[in-house]
């Protein structure tokens, strides 16, 4: 039985220059400052210990654990990443674009992705959801301060 891709995304506007923003999204040391992620591991760093296409992210939250692939950086303007292991979903794609305006820029962080366990989509969908919401607003929040 096949699930229904799924799709959200969560925008929000900042004060702060889109090269601000990239850079505490581009760099997983600084998401449990700005997130509920408790903790980050990370394997295939470049020379240089920055994060590269290919690098994985490993997130520690209260409920578990998840190990994202960096798959695009874009500097001030996309940043994006895949899911590898840690949720019951498939073919899943998320992208933070970064749009520059006169008062700073837009942030729109979007999510794609196909459950793979049926009769879950929608609840993966909310959870997933509000999980991204809370790391908005403190992205919106660091990038300000």
């Amino acid at each position: 039985m096949a699930t229904t891709p799924r799709f959200f995304v969560v925008t929000a506007s900042t004060t702060a220059p889109a090269e601000q923003v990239f850079a505490l999204v581009a760099d997983s040391t600084t998401w449990p400052s700005w997130t509920p992620i408790r903790s980050v591991g990370r394997a295939h760093l470049a020379p240089d210990g920055t994060e590269q296409v290919g690098t994985l992210r490993s997130f520690h939250i209260s409920v578990g654990r998840s190990v994202e692939e960096v798959t695009g950086l874009f500097p001030g303007k996309r940043f994006t990443y895949s899911l590898r292991k840690g949720m019951p979903i498939s073919n899943h794609v998320a992208s933070v674009e970064l749009e520059p305006n006169k008062a700073g820029c837009t942030i729109s962080w979007s999510e794609t992705f196909t459950a793979t366990v049926p009769g879950t989509g929608a609840f993966l969908q909310w959870f997933l959801h509000a999980f991204i919401t809370k790391c908005m607003k403190g992205l919106v929040k660091a990038a300000e301060a």
